[in-house]
C-alpha cells in the first residue's frame, strides 16, 4: 500500500490514497470509526478515553487475516463509497494515544504474538487523525484470537473464521515454508569459503615476509515484508539497513570502518539483483536479493594489515570483526 516504511508516512500519503480512489481487497481494510455492537459511538470516539471489546475485537480479527494469508494494511479514519473506494477522512480522537493503545491491546490478544505489527497514528486536526495498521505475511501463522479461539483468513476484500482443514492445511504450508527457508540458510553457510591466495606476501624494510590474510564475512537473511524485485528494478535504488562493520588489527589496536553506502545501486543478475560497493581498493561489499526474497550480504577485505614484526615472528595477523547495527 504505502511504498515506504510506516514511520515515514504522512498525512499527504493518506490525501494521495483517496484522491486515487483506493479500494478494499485482499490486503486492504478501511474503517470509518471504532465498531460497536449496537451502532452507538463507541466510548473512545465520544471521549470517554476507554476503547471499547467490540471495536478491538474487530480490528484484532482483520490484522489475524491479513498476518494468516498475505499481509495487509489497515486505515482506521477512511470513509469509504458503495464501491469500497476510499472517499474522506474520518478523524478519530487523539489518534497517536489510541495507536499507542489498540497496538499493545492487538499484542496481547493474538496467539502467537504479531511480533511484527506496526500502528501509527498520524495527526491532521489537532491530536485527531488517522491510525493506520500494517502487518507482513507471518511465518509464524496461523494466528489466533485468544478470546475468541478463532483464527481468520482474508478473502477478498473479507476476513472470514478458517475452517479446522484450512488451518491444518496452513500449519502444513508454513512448516514447509519454513523448513526451506533454514535448509536455504544452511545451504548458504556451507557454501561460503575463502580461499587463501597461496602467493599472498609481503614484505617490511627489512626485507622480512609475511603472509597476506583474507578476511571475510556473510550475512544471509529473508525479510519479514514482501520485497518487489520488479520494483527495485524499475528504481534502480531501494534502502538496505545493514549492520556496519569495524576490522580491527589486535596488535596495534588500529581500526578501519567498512560500511556500505546507504542506498545500494541495484543490477540484474540471474533471477535476482545485486549491487556491489567499494569502500577503498582493498574491500568488497556485495549485496544480492534472489527471486524468492533471499538477502545475501558479503564482506570481503584483502587489506594489508599485519602483525608488527618481532624477533620472535607473527606470520598470520589477528583480526577481529566487530558489527555495529543501525
Amino acid at each position: 500500500m504505502f511504498r515506504k516504511p510506516l514511520a515515514e508516512v504522512t498525512s499527504d500519503d493518506i490525501d494521495a490514497l483517496i484522491a486515487r480512489g483506493a479500494q478494499e481487497d485482499r490486503t486492504l481494510e478501511f474503517k470509518k470509526t471504532l465498531s460497536t455492537r449496537d451502532g452507538a459511538p463507541d466510548t473512545w470516539m465520544s471521549g470517554q478515553g476507554k476503547i471499547g471489546n467490540t471495536a478491538k475485537k474487530d480490528i484484532t480479527k482483520e490484522l489475524i487475516a491479513f498476518a494468516n494469508t498475505a499481509g495487509g494494511t489497515l486505515i482506521l479514519g477512511i470513509d469509504e463509497d458503495g464501491d469500497a473506494r476510499a472517499r474522506g477522512v474520518v478523524c478519530v480522537p487523539n489518534c497517536r494515544e489510541l495507536a499507542d493503545r489498540l497496538g499493545a491491546s492487538i499484542t496481547a490478544s493474538v496467539d502467537p504474538p504479531l511480533t511484527s505489527l506496526e500502528v501509527l497514528g498520524i495527526e491532521r486536526d489537532g491530536l485527531d487523525g488517522v491510525v493506520v495498521f500494517r502487518v507482513p505475511p507471518s511465518h509464524a501463522a496461523p494466528h489466533r484470537d485468544k478470546d475468541e479461539r478463532e483464527c481468520y483468513l482474508r478473502i477478498g476484500d473479507k476476513s472470514v473464521p478458517m475452517t479446522m482443514r484450512q488451518v491444518q492445511d496452513l500449519c502444513v504450508a508454513k512448516a514447509r515454508e519454513n523448513d526451506s527457508i533454514r535448509d536455504v540458510i544452511e545451504q548458504r553457510r556451507n557454501a561460503f569459503v575463502i580461499e587463501q591466495p597461496s602467493n599472498a606476501w609481503v614484505s617490511d624494510s627489512e626485507n622480512v615476509s609475511y603472509p597476506v590474510t583474507l578476511c571475510g564475512l556473510r550475512s544471509s537473511a529473508y525479510p519479514l515484508d514482501r520485497v518487489s524485485i520488479d520494483e527495485i528494478t524499475s528504481l534502480r535504488r531501494y534502502e538496505l539497513k545493514i549492520p556496519s562493520l569495524s576490522r580491527v588489527v589486535d596488535t596495534t589496536g588500529r581500526t578501519a570502518n567498512f560500511s556500505p553506502g546507504e542506498f545500494p545501486i541495484w543490477r540484474p543478475m540471474l533471477r535476482g539483483l545485486r549491487s556491489i560497493d567499494k569502500p577503498d581498493e582493498h574491500d568488497q561489499i556485495v549485496h544480492s536479493m534472489r527471486y524468492d526474497g533471499l538477502i545475501d550480504s558479503t564482506y570481503v577485505s584483502q587489506q594489508r594489515l599485519f602483525s608488527s614484526p618481532t624477533k620472535f615472528g607473527l606470520p598470520y595477523p589477528k583480526i577481529q570483526w566487530f558489527f555495529h547495527s543501525h
